[in-house]
């Protein structure tokens, strides 16, 4: 949902839903939907700013920590860690 399309994220906070269910993780409610959007903001702000992607990767953990478990943290430190070498490859080429 976040890392799919940031315009998005109006569109999706706008719809009147009840129980939204993404494609992984657990069922959401509207809270957790704003968590999630802020923790993904958080992730843009960082990233726009230049910092490292690890300082970027706690700013958005910090907002879905809830959600999260071990292999959870895992797997979002590695994700994180992916796009930002693939946006920092696609903008040098």
């Amino acid at each position: 949902m976040d890392t799919a399309c940031p315009p998005a994220w109006p569109q999706i906070a706008a719809q009147p839903f009840k129980r939204p269910v993404p494609g992984h993780g657990p069922v959401m409610s509207s809270v957790d939907v704003e968590r999630c959007r802020g923790g993904f903001e958080a992730l843009l702000v960082c990233a726009d700013q230049g910092l490292h992607p690890a300082a970027c990767s706690a700013a958005r953990r910090s907002h879905v920590a809830p959600w999260l478990d071990d292999a959870g943290r895992a797997r979002g430190a590695g994700m994180l860690g992916y796009y930002f070498k693939t946006a920092s490859a696609a903008r040098i080429t």
